[in-house]
């Protein structure tokens, strides 16, 4: 992930050309302190179309390299600007941070030195190597200054979780907090170190401690009235990134809404803008059609006229897709998808996980447009895993995701045996990710249940409920969908026995969706099966009069619960 200025940096000291590089590490180490001072940059940006098509394209080992060099940069750069922010203290504890910036601007340039191409005999820069160097020169460096020090784990910790290192991530981070622990007054770099673990907790799939550690986050921030409204806004986004995880849209929105009023108090474009991005995905969430269109109007709007770098700007256009898709408006999301993927291709590769995850909700967007185009569903969803197959370590977890995924359009298309292959491979793929083995189970037991193979659907099923409610609790969407699947397998076996249990599942859906979501007619598909086998053809015609015209817009003629649902709509005449 490069940024602004910290991307020019980076790129130009990490260039193959001597002619197009710094000319000496003292013009490197200018440039950063004249970004560590919030003043214009040497370096400048090439256009996107230089960088994307001609520097990503010969040394992507080199642009990993400049990835992560950027987040500490990032995260170290906030040396200067606390020190800004604290005006009110004294001239001497000033002076301290600038002290401090100067050295750790001069162990970033010793550090990019060693990833110069041309100093060492490596074709391509390890990502690897240069956090190794960096953690292993951190004693010495910064042996009297042990804030510099956390500061500069918490950054290295921050890179590891982005890359999902999640173990190493783990042990930087507790070493930056116990360094922390004997530094007086340091509430804001403690602030910054509990939100790189609340994210560490977000990525490795654990929300609920996340929502936890950013709230301590941003009580330390906050403590003793010096606020830095910039990490507040920024810890705030973080929790309410978590609640969307739990399912608490709601609550998400008021924490988003906080971090919009804290962005525009700074005068942060980009941090409006992601404010604006957040907003419009909670609204959608919690169909607020009007309010989620306006909000995304004001982030294009606000992409047009800041200087957003292409990492930011593809981010950005995927999150606004994902809403418009929420919205069922597929031919905007199709259209933010599509350009999202070829400015994100240019940054990072089109072999990257990012590309891979933006290829799947370009193909879900596909699938679910009133006229499904299943083919392009197909193929976007087949390089979404072919892209996950390649990439290193716990990026393979999207394997699962991506497999369920085409399963989905076999179910599409009629084809029950190819489906339930389909997720047999998303659950053996899942591995040790609950959530992905949750999901898997329930799409397997749905098509189970239609071939009428109910023992297994009613095992799978039961599983999936143990483990959604073990991961997300009770009251999460996901608890309710998969309630309601495993509610239709008992109900196929014993209608009678189990109608209650099915009613039960519909409350639970709108509870979760709202009433008049279209999940809520899902659900009422089975609950008019249901009453039509145990006698009550009334009431099924009834429902299904009520719940048509929602089943039909959902689902493709070809789709095997269309295809249930009309022989119910038979059946009940």
């Amino acid at each position: 992930e490069l940024a602004g200025d910290v991307d020019v940096i980076c790129l130009k000291a990490l260039r193959k050309e001597p002619e197009r590089r710094y000319a000496s590490a003292e013009a490197l180490g200018d440039d950063i302190r004249r970004h560590l001072d919030g003043r214009p940059v040497d370096a400048q940006p090439d256009t996107l179309r230089y960088r994307a098509r001609t520097f990503v394209r010969r040394n992507r080992g080199a642009v990993a390299a400049a990835a992560a060099i950027a987040a500490l940069l990032a995260g170290l750069a906030g040396t200067a600007s606390w020190a800004a922010v604290t005006t009110a203290r004294q001239a001497e504890a000033v002076a301290e941070e600038r002290d401090r910036a100067e050295g750790l601007a001069d162990y970033l340039v010793g550090l990019l030195g060693e990833a110069d191409p041309f100093q060492t005999s490596q074709q391509s820069v390890s990502v690897d190597g240069l956090i190794d160097r960096g953690i292993a020169t951190i004693d010495e460096a910064f042996a009297d200054d042990p804030l510099a020090r956390a500061r500069t784990l918490t950054a290295f910790g921050s890179i590891e979780t982005r890359l999902g290192r999640f173990d190493r991530a783990d042990s930087l981070l507790t070493l930056a907090e116990s360094v922390l622990a004997d530094v007086p007054g340091a509430d804001v770099p403690v602030a910054v170190a509990l939100g790189e673990r609340g994210a560490y907790f977000a990525a490795a799939g654990d929300p609920v401690a996340a929502d936890s550690v950013y709230r301590l986050a941003l009580a330390r921030a906050t403590a003793g009235g010096q606020a830095d409204p910039s990490v507040e806004g920024s810890l705030a986004s973080g929790l309410g990134t978590a609640l969307v995880y739990q399912g608490r849209y709601s609550a998400a929105d008021s924490v988003f809404a906080q971090s919009l009023t804290l962005a525009q108090a700074t005068g942060d474009a980009r941090a409006t803008m992601t404010a604006y991005v957040n907003l419009a995905e909670t609204a959608a969430y919690l169909s607020d059609t009007t309010r989620a269109l306006r909000r995304t109007d004001d982030a294009v709007s606000l992409l047009d006229q800041a200087e957003i770098p292409p990492a930011v700007r593809g981010r950005t256009l995927f999150t606004l897709g994902t809403a418009m898709t929420l919205l069922e408006r597929f031919d905007r999301a199709i259209a933010l998808f599509q350009e999202a993927i070829e400015v994100q291709s240019g940054v990072l590769g089109p072999m990257h996980p990012d590309i891979a995850t933006m290829r799947n909700n370009l193909g879900l967007a596909l699938q679910n447009q009133p006229s499904p185009d299943l083919d392009g569903a197909l193929a976007e969803f087949r390089t979404a895993y072919t892209i996950y197959a390649s990439a290193p370590g716990d990026a393979t977890r999207g394997l699962s995701p991506a497999e369920g995924n085409i399963g989905a359009v076999h179910a599409d298309a009629g084809r029950l045996d190819s489906a339930a292959a389909a997720y047999r491979r998303a659950v053996r793929l899942a591995g040790d990710d609950p959530l992905d083995d949750a999901v898997g189970r329930h799409n397997l037991a749905g098509i189970l249940r239609v071939q009428g193979r109910l023992p297994e659907a009613e095992r799978q099923a039961t599983r999936a409920v143990e483990v959604i409610r073990a991961t997300v609790g009770d009251d999460h969407p996901y608890t309710a969908i998969i309630g309601m699947t495993l509610a239709s397998v008992r109900a196929a076996r014993d209608p009678a026995g189990a109608l209650d249990e099915v009613r039960e599942a519909v409350e639970a859906t709108d509870a979760a969706f709202g009433e008049g979501h279209w999940r809520g007619a899902i659900a009422r598909t089975h609950l008019s099966r249901t009453l039509l086998q145990t006698g009550d053809g009334a009431g099924a015609r009834r429902l299904i009069g009520e719940i048509a015209p929602a089943v039909r817009q959902q689902w493709a003629p070809t789709n095997v619960y269309r295809v249930e649902f009309e022989q119910t709509v038979r059946s009940a005449r």
